[in-house]
C-alpha cells in the first residue's frame, strides 16, 4: 500500500486540510483524527502540515512491520517506539536527531490517544529517572522518566572576528555612509 499527504481546502473549520489517504483515495482514520484534534485546538496549518508529514512516515513504517494500517492495542508492544527509531536511524541518509525525536513525540501522543490501555513505551538505554519539581516551582520533588529521544547535538556558537564583521558590512555597497559608523567602526564599538 502507498499513503500520501492531500490538501483538502474546500472541509470545514474543524478539519484539517491536510489529510492522509491511500492509493485509492480512502483516508486513514487514526491519523485524520489526531489532525482534526489539532485542528480544534487551533494550531496552525504549517504545524498541521508538518503533522501529516511526520504521521505519514510513520505510518509507512507501521504498514511494513504490523502489515495493517490499524492500530489496534495488541499490536503495540513495550518496544514499539524503540523500534522506529532504530528504523530511522538505520535508513540512508540518517535523518537529523531532531527530525527522529519530533516524529516519535508525534507518533508517541498518536499511540497514547487510540491505544490509551496499551504498554507503556521503554527504553533503558535511552530513558532514566529523575526528580523533578511542579512546573510551579513549589511542592514536593516528584519522579520522573526522560522520555523516550535520541540525543541532540549541542551547537558551538563562535563569535565574528573583527574582519568577518568588515566584510559583513562591505557587502551592502549602497548603504550610506553618513551617520553612521562604517564597518571597522561598528566592529571596534563591538569590541568595546
Amino acid at each position: 500500500m502507498t499513503f500520501h499527504v492531500i490538501q483538502s481546502p474546500n472541509l470545514n473549520g474543524a478539519q484539517s486540510p491536510f489529510r492522509v489517504v491511500d492509493e485509492a483515495g480512502r483516508e486513514v482514520p487514526w491519523v485524520n483524527r489526531f489532525l482534526d484534534q489539532q485542528r480544534v485546538r487551533c494550531v496552525a496549518d504549517a504545524t498541521l502540515r508538518s503533522y501529516a508529514h511526520d504521521l505519514l512516515h510513520f505510518l509507512r513504517w507501521w504498514v511494513c512491520a504490523q502489515h495493517t494500517d490499524t492500530i489496534c492495542e495488541d499490536a503495540i508492544t513495550e518496544s514499539t517506539l524503540l523500534d522506529y527509531i532504530q528504523f530511522q536511524a538505520s535508513q540512508q541518509p540518517r535523518p537529523a536527531a531532531a527530525s527522529i525525536n519530533r516524529r516519535v513525540s508525534i507518533a508517541e501522543r498518536v499511540l497514547r490517544l487510540e491505544a490509551p490501555g496499551a504498554v507503556p513505551q521503554s527504553g533503558p538505554a535511552f530513558q532514566h529517572r529523575y526528580w523533578r519539581r511542579s512546573p510551579l516551582g513549589f511542592g514536593r520533588w516528584r519522579p520522573a522518566l526522560i522520555q523516550l529521544r535520541v540525543r541532540t547535538p549541542k551547537r558551538v556558537v563562535s563569535p565574528l572576528s573583527v574582519d568577518q564583521v568588515a566584510r559583513f558590512w562591505s557587502s551592502f555597497p549602497h548603504l550610506p555612509r553618513s551617520g553612521h559608523r562604517g564597518p571597522h567602526g561598528v566592529a571596534r564599538a563591538a569590541l568595546v
